[in-house]
């Protein structure tokens, strides 16, 4: 007899670049999407996930989560039995981050990847789970 195995991990790479290999300005303007398409495209993307890894210079830039918005998006996750929202992951070494950022009002899984040096600053805060 086979023993069933748990499913595995799945890990989806959702990349954005502009012709010039650029999103961000140099002045850290937030993104902007080519049309409504891609923004949709990108949502629906969110709405599959469990958890969304981007790095402190998109935070800094957008100052917001990638959240799910569109109502049907939200039902069929919670049909799948995820939450409203996926996890928002973000990527610092130094962890050099506002906590006035609205990203730490919006309701959403905050995490936080960084080095212990970069972790110091968050201890004992409720910005990050």
């Amino acid at each position: 007899m086979v023993e069933a195995r748990p499913p595995r991990p799945q890990t989806m790479v959702v990349l954005a670049m502009s012709a010039d290999g650029k999103i961000a300005d140099a002045q850290h303007s937030p993104p902007a999407f080519g049309s409504a398409a891609d923004y949709a495209h990108l949502e629906h993307q969110i709405a599959a996930a469990d958890g969304i890894l981007f790095g402190s210079a998109t935070l800094k830039a957008g100052e917001t989560a990638m959240r799910v918005v569109t109502p049907d998006l939200i039902s069929a996750r919670l049909k799948r039995g995820q939450p409203e929202q996926p996890a928002q992951i973000v990527c610092t070494r130094s962890g050099d981050l506002s906590p006035t950022l609205r990203f730490f009002q919006q309701a959403v899984p905050h995490w936080l990847v960084t080095t212990e040096q970069g972790a110091d600053a968050w201890h004992g805060k409720p910005h990050f789970e």
